[in-house]
């Protein structure tokens, strides 16, 4: 058995965050550094919907971290419900490629009624990256 296969990664939620200025982040390091300077100290970061589901390429955040850095990126149950918005974050996932660790998919107890949804969801998403699923308010 190897090492790796009991490797922990540590790290946030987030890159950005405003207590983080003059104390984590030097405070004349530019906005656009902060992901590189971040991936020197973690290995992994987990990204919250709101910090990625709305960019329009996320392919330059492999271009400012080293090749074993990896995201976990939030999937929230409005995007899960919306098979456009599903399928256009699927594909920004894909050009994250192996910088992609997993997906979590976070669920209110109403998506989780619609099991065929969801069940289809976590296929689709499978055959790119793992899946994790996490219910909110159950």
């Amino acid at each position: 058995m190897s090492v790796e296969t009991h490797r922990v990664l540590i790290g946030a939620c987030g890159w950005k965050h405003q207590a983080w200025l003059n104390d984590f982040y030097s405070e004349d390091l530019p906005e656009d550094w902060q992901l590189g300077f971040y991936s020197n100290e973690f290995p992994v970061v987990y990204v919250p919907a709101a910090d990625w589901i709305n960019v329009a390429d996320l392919s330059g955040w492999t271009e400012d971290v080293s090749d074993s850095f990896r995201f976990i990126l939030e999937i929230p149950d409005d995007v899960l419900n919306d098979e456009q918005r599903f399928s256009v974050a699927l594909e920004k996932v894909k050009t994250l490629d192996d910088f992609c660790l997993g997906l979590v998919f976070q669920l209110t107890p109403s998506i989780c009624k619609d099991i065929d949804l969801l069940q289809q969801c976590v296929e689709l998403a499978q055959v790119i990256v793992p899946v994790c699923v996490e219910i909110n308010g159950v």
